[in-house]
């Protein structure tokens, strides 16, 4: 069904059809005609009729006639629906389009499943004038039929103008006189009663207001304007750069301070060649330093966005013309520019070069680019990017960048160098400023604003901010520290470290006192706001120096630090299973396995430190083996034999006097031959350095372990051993019989004999002679 010939239409340029009875027949027909063949519709179809055929036709669409329009469309079915009906309404006069403006917001409030609505094209809202009721209102005493004087001008309502026929006769002085009466808010004009009065003035509503000087007037008075002149421009008007410049850069120049929503919205529908387009920008931009920042905003979201999203002008986003995205972003946004996103500059212009046009880009903006466009990878894009940052006011700048940053669902991933860099730059513009820091400023600045960067904080900078701090605001700067504790190196942490505790030596007064101490219950609470997760780095002999108690704060220390509590002979842990237990249990039930062996690996080396062979008090001995025992257990079956060589050859050395035969159940079945020696190596060599009586137990578990190798195995040649025979002198003595001759000889008698146990107290007796050849039994 092709019943509209467009090209003859287009050619008597017709954009809508002006009888409404017309109009709605041929629209109601069609629409008859074509309901049983939407659900069938591709968007192309819904492009022809919505966007071509039934343009004229659509100032008669009416929020009833989209019952005709299936409920399962496609987004992009919906959205070439949306974009007809506004295309149509933003060509209809003030007034013709008011139930379709109705269609469209009901659309857009319910769009099909899992589609958004595209963007609305600009609507121009009409003031309808009620001149009876407005008039019928006004009392007696109006200007009459002469103007007044300048002097009693402002004795009268703007209202006792409207409704008068003076208001036609009324000089351009007499008006700018009217716009700068200062009214009581309460008695403020409506834009139906501004509108009512230009209408009255007739042609000479247009004159020029260009002397109201610094007099900021109502929004309402540029809405009344718009209704009344701006939107009966003609379409050649609209393209006149002369003529647009003559309004909105002179007559219209006083109000645009005021400029408000609707008037924007309205302007952003009008079809301007780019051009004026671009005068319109420039008027607005020269006003902007009079605006409120939300209503700077709103020239970007409602006029400047909108037209430049439009498709249906020659230019779209006007691109022509323009020598390099920066020339192009500063023509088309003007001082609006700081609202756009990153993402919209590069939706309207596809080829925007970010780096090209960085010094016209908002902080904000910067940051956007940081985050899309690789420069977190790149030390040159980073200097580049603060080097935008301290054009200006530098502090403001990279508050305003590290904001946008920091407001990103994820805290950007940096390399370390271009985080260095952010870092050393950053600290270089807010350095200054940090003295006059208050609470709040330490608290957004190192717990929020700078934690992208603050792996990269240097001791020297912290030597810095730390020199002259209260120590409320130095427990912000230690809780910052500590949430990017993890994204440290490990050198850092140290340095870090070290600052943090003489820092706390030097001011230890300080941060002992009552003040600093409020709310701190304990040495491990004192601990944690002091030095977080600093504390674990610190020396063992640094806590000690600050007076903390190691078991008081025992949850605080790090594994190497219990290992050093427990080998502190000041502690007397040593001596004290109870205090033992303790610290192997904070070990064992923290959730990081691998604290177990960092605590090993530190009590093994204080222990050689110490000279420490093997722990002499028994209880305490079994206690240590028999937890760390039960929780290598589980993981014997998975041990490879560098495993066992750690274990049982070097962390376990000075508690293996305490293995038992009981405790070999725990050592798996299936071992290794190479795993079985490595164990019975480590056992033997513990128990070469016990002293005489110690090592009974690990004795006989070395036996056992012999006795009984894995499948295919041969236990390996043992360590040296000295085994000890116990004298009975008295008994043996009993059994001899006879008195021995002392000059005899007794080597070829002992030389024969079959028992050690005989051979000892003789040979104490007697040394015996070398033994010859002739010797025998």
């Amino acid at each position: 069904m092709y019943l509209f010939p467009h090209p003859p239409l287009s050619g008597k340029n017709i954009t809508y059809i002006t009888n409404a009875e017309v109009r709605d027949a041929i629209l109601n027909l069609t629409l008859t005609a074509l309901a049983p063949k939407f659900p069938l519709f591709q968007t192309s179809d819904y492009e022809l009729w919505f966007q071509i055929n039934r343009v004229v036709l659509l100032a008669s669409f009416s929020p009833l006639v989209l019952v005709v329009i299936p409920a399962n469309l496609t987004c992009d079915s919906y959205d070439a629906i949306l974009k007809g009906m506004e295309s149509a309404l933003a060509v209809l006069p003030t007034g013709v389009g008011v139930e379709l403006k109705s269609s469209i917001d009901k659309l857009r409030q319910s769009p099909p499943e899992g589609c958004t609505p595209p963007r609305p094209v600009g609507f121009c809202k009409e003031t309808i004038v009620d001149e009876v009721r407005l008039c019928g209102g006004v009392h007696s005493g109006g200007p009459g039929s002469q103007p007044p004087s300048s002097a009693q001008l402002c004795d009268l309502a703007i209202s006792n103008y409207a409704c008068s026929p003076v208001a036609s006769s009324l000089s351009s002085d007499a008006l700018v006189t009217l716009l700068t009466c200062k009214v009581p808010s309460s008695v403020n004009s409506s834009a139906e009663t501004w509108k009512l009065f230009l209408e009255s003035r007739g042609s000479s509503g247009g004159c020029s207001v260009s002397t109201l000087g610094g007099h900021q007037p109502e929004s309402r008075v540029l809405d009344a304007i718009g209704e009344v002149k701006v939107n009966n421009f003609s379409a050649a008007q609209l393209t006149d750069v002369s003529f647009i410049t003559d309004w909105f850069q002179g007559r219209l120049r006083p109000f645009l301070p005021a400029v408000s929503r609707d008037f924007l919205s309205c302007l952003s529908s009008k079809n301007f060649s780019c051009d004026t387009y671009q005068v319109v920008v420039q008027a607005l931009s020269r006003q902007a330093s009079l605006m409120e920042v939300g209503q700077q905003r709103v020239v970007f979201t409602e006029f400047v966005n909108p037209f430049l999203s439009r498709d249906d002008l020659p230019d779209p986003a006007c691109l022509a013309n323009t020598t390099s995205s920066a020339d192009w972003l500063e023509k088309n946004f003007g001082n609006f520019s700081v609202y756009a996103t990153l993402e919209d500059l590069q939706r309207l212009n596809e080829n925007f070069s970010s780096f090209a046009s960085l010094a016209l880009l908002s902080p904000s903006q910067v940051a956007e680019l940081t985050l899309s466009s690789g420069a977190l990878n790149n030390t040159h894009q980073i200097d580049a990017v603060f080097d935008r940052l301290e054009n200006g006011n530098a502090f403001k700048n990279v508050e305003e960048f590290l904001t946008a940053l920091t407001a990103s669902p994820e805290i950007p991933d940096i390399t370390p160098a271009v985080r260095d860099v952010m870092m050393n730059r950053t600290f270089g513009i807010i350095e200054l400023k940090l003295p006059g820091f208050g609470a709040h400023d330490w608290e957004v600045w190192f717990t929020e604003k700078l934690i992208p960067v603050l792996p990269s904080f240097t001791a020297g900078m912290l030597l810095k901010v730390t020199a002259d701090i209260n120590c409320t605001n130095y427990h912000v700067i230690v809780e910052g520290m500590g949430d990017v504790f993890d994204k440290m190196t490990f050198t850092r942490r140290q340095e870090m470290t070290r600052v943090l505790v003489e820092h706390l030596k030097q001011f230890a007064v300080r941060y002992n006192s009552p003040d600093c101490r409020k709310d701190i219950a304990n040495d491990a609470e004192w601990l944690d706001i002091n030095l977080g997760l600093f504390s674990t780095v610190a020396n063992y002999s640094d806590l000690k120096e600050l007076n903390i108690s190691g078991l008081a704060a025992l949850e605080s220390l790090s594994p190497d630090q219990k290992a050093e509590l427990l080998l502190d002979p000041s502690t007397g842990a040593l001596e004290n299973v109870t205090v033992v237990k303790e610290v192997l249990s904070s070990i064992l039930k923290a959730p990081d396995e691998e604290q177990l062996e960092k605590f090993f690996e530190t009590f093994v080396e204080v222990s050689k430190e110490e000279n420490i062979t093997y722990i002499t008090n028994a209880e305490v001995r079994d206690a240590i083996l028999n937890l760390t025992l039960t929780a290598l257990a589980p993981k014997f079956p998975l041990f490879q034999t560098s495993d066992y060589e750690l274990w049982f050859q070097i962390n376990l050395v000075v508690l293996l006097a305490s293995f038992s035969p009981s405790v070999l159940v725990v050592i798996p079945a299936n071992l290794t031959c190479d795993s079985y020696g490595a164990i019975l190596k480590g056992m033997e060599s513990a128990l070469a350095v016990l002293p005489t009586g110690v090592g009974v137990e690990l004795k006989s578990s070395i036996d056992k372990l012999r006795q009984s190798p894995p499948e295919g195995c041969t236990p390996p040649r043992p360590v040296g051993f000295c085994k000890e025979t116990i004298v009975d002198e008295v008994r043996l003595c009993v059994e001899v019989s006879t008195v021995v001759d002392p000059g005899a000889s007794l080597l070829p008698r002992l030389s024969c004999a079959t028992s050690p146990s005989l051979i000892m107290p003789a040979l104490r007796l007697h040394p015996p002679c070398p033994l010859t050849p002739s010797s025998h039994c």
